[in-house]
């Protein structure tokens, strides 16, 4: 098995392992996966489940980011420099997403869950 192949298949284990997290952690809202960042039980259930919709949507982006640079790895195997751009976009990619959800869980476990557009 080539390096190419072995790094081809390794991202995409890693891939897919996201898209099963973020698959049910959509399907059961983020309670037991996001430990640490506040209680849960202050929020309702709509509000739990639109949370776990989010947080399932950012793992899902995170996974095609990996899938991505998978394939485009594999593809451009001979040129480093491309590669090496290729990996930094999606180390800047990654850290985006991550910052943007934590920042968003914060953000959700402050409100409270409340509905912040009511009079």
């Amino acid at each position: 098995m080539t390096t190419q192949l072995s790094s081809l298949l390794s991202l995409m284990v890693v891939a897919a392992l996201l898209l099963v997290l973020g698959a049910v952690i959509r399907r059961r809202g983020p309670q037991g996966f996001v430990h640490g960042l506040g209680d849960w039980t202050r929020l309702d259930a709509s509000t739990r489940q639109r949370v776990g919709q989010v947080i399932g949507n950012i793992l899902f982006a995170m996974a095609a980011l990996i899938g991505g640079f998978a394939g485009y790895s594999y593809l451009h195997a001979a040129d480093a420099q491309r590669i090496g751009v290729a990996g930094l976009l999606l180390t800047i990619g990654i850290s985006g997403l991550t910052i943007g959800l934590l920042m968003y869980l914060l953000r959700v476990q402050k409100s409270g869950g409340k509905d912040r557009h009511g009079r």
